[in-house]
């Protein structure tokens, strides 16, 4: 006999819903608490702790940083594009001043040329050596960039499904109708209620990071 999917899904529930039933104790201890051991439900609190632990894995510098609020692209790009307009400049000078050093008059002359000629190429030199430290700094940047945007996107999801964890107990709370258990049900859904507002201004600031990584791609 075939079983549809959605049968499956409600059996599931059902088995769930059983196995997560929490005593009197369990809400009595619960709202003491805080964080995911507010949780009263089984199932619920120990999702909770695995989450969190993502949380604290992806958000919180267990594998890297996931904010690029250090990092500037753009303002390297523009200091890369100005030294070169400065080296062009100065590539022209030395040029005109080896024109000049070819109609010199005399050796006196000549020299003083050299040494200006000497000096733009020392100028030079040292700002192409600027350059190419900027240009690997910036793919640096960019690399480090890209690589917190999935570092942040983990973040993103962890504290995503941490919320929900708190939404499901907020319901699963609501429903409850045991005369001795609602009271405390109605404390925590209220408690899990006003830490929404927290959940949500985590994950919007995740997600902005996250924009900012990708403006730097």
């Amino acid at each position: 006999m075939r079983i549809s999917k959605w049968c499956v899904g409600v059996l599931g529930l059902l088995v769930g819903g059983a196995a997560a039933a929490a005593s009197l104790a369990d809400f009595q201890d619960a709202v003491n608490r805080k964080g995911c051991e507010s949780i009263p439900y089984d199932d619920l609190r120990s999702t909770c702790k695995s989450k969190s632990s993502e949380v604290a894995d992806w958000c919180k510098g267990g594998r890297g940083k996931w904010s690029c609020d250090e990092l500037d692209p753009s303002g390297l790009t523009k200091q890369i594009e100005n030294v070169k307009r400065k080296i062009e400049d100065l590539k022209r000078e030395k040029d005109e001043l080896s024109r000049k050093k070819s109609d010199a008059k005399d050796d006196s002359e000549r020299r003083e040329l050299e040494d200006s000629l000497a000096a733009k190429e020392r100028d030079i030199y040292e700002l192409e050596k600027k350059v190419e430290e900027w240009e690997r700094r910036l793919s640096d940047e960019k690399r480090a960039a890209n690589d917190r945007i999935y570092i942040g996107e983990q973040c993103h999801d962890a504290r995503q499904n941490v919320a929900r964890v708190f939404e499901s107990a907020k319901g699963r709370a609501r429903s409850e109708t045991d005369s001795e258990i609602k009271p405390y049900a109605d404390r925590l859904a209220s408690s899990y209620e006003a830490e929404e507002r927290g959940h949500a201004e985590a994950i919007d600031f995740v997600r902005r990071g996250i924009e900012k990584c990708k403006s730097m791609r």
